[in-house]
């Protein structure tokens, strides 16, 4: 499925915007006026370029690891089941 963003209004007369995931373009606007929003812009989002190259993605630090082994380490010793 794809993401959209879009922009519509309320019943209030408010200026809403936000993203969906959703099969197609008539899928989104159907969703939107159930929540009672009135859509005027509809586009699909562009792809982020970037998005499968894992060397640019943030890497997990070594203190992160370090925390994760001492609580996961403590939840062992206390007898939680690990499945």
């Amino acid at each position: 499925m794809a993401v959209y963003q879009w922009v519509g209004t309320n019943r209030k007369n408010e200026t809403r915007k936000g993203e969906m995931e959703a099969g197609n373009e008539r899928t989104v606007r159907s969703n939107l006026m159930r929540l009672k929003i009135i859509p005027s812009k509809i586009k699909k989002k562009p792809k982020d370029l970037f998005e499968n190259v894992s060397w640019l993605q943030p890497k997990v630090k070594e203190k992160d690891i370090i925390l994760f082994a001492r609580q996961f380490s403590t939840m062992i010793d206390a007898g939680l089941p690990i499945i």
